[in-house]
């Protein structure tokens, strides 16, 4: 005798499925077919359905993104040239009087003992810093500070 190989699951549903289709097991199992075939198919289609949309949102986020982009490139260029030296310069020395800083006018301050005696900055001011007795380094911090805000 030969062994009785087992039927996979796959095999008797597919064939349960075409006996209802077709008639075979009776009227109430073929309904039962037919809604569950829509059903699947329903899914199926509202998933694609669905999936779309979604393509449709990433290529519009996409292109929004782009021109987004785009813009923010455009400001930092519009930024750049409105700050740029060579535009405000003028401005300030006609406007507001400003001249440029040169070495003889830039001073370094000396702030009670500041006792550098690092060559780089005694360079930088050949008649030495300029002291401000009474003062100390956490008041014109605080001056400064002020000033910024």
């Amino acid at each position: 005798m030969k062994p009785v190989k087992p039927r996979s699951g796959w095999r008797i549903a597919t064939g349960l499925i075409f006996d209802a289709l077709s008639g075979r097991l009776g009227v109430s199992l073929m309904a039962l077919a037919y809604a569950s075939f829509a059903v699947v198919l329903l899914a199926y289609v509202s998933t694609q359905v669905y999936t779309s949309s979604l393509n449709e949102q990433i290529s519009r986020r996409r292109s929004l993104e782009r021109s987004v982009e785009e813009q923010m490139g455009l400001l930092t260029a519009e930024y750049t040239r409105l700050a740029s030296r060579a535009r405000i310069a003028p401005f300030c020395e006609d406007k507001l009087g400003m001249v440029e800083a040169d070495k003889e006018s830039m001073h370094r301050l000396r702030i009670n003992g500041d006792d550098n005696d690092d060559p780089f900055l005694r360079s930088l001011d050949a008649d030495g810093p300029v002291a401000l007795p009474g003062w100390t380094a956490t008041e014109i911090n605080g001056i400064t500070e002020a000033k910024k805000r």
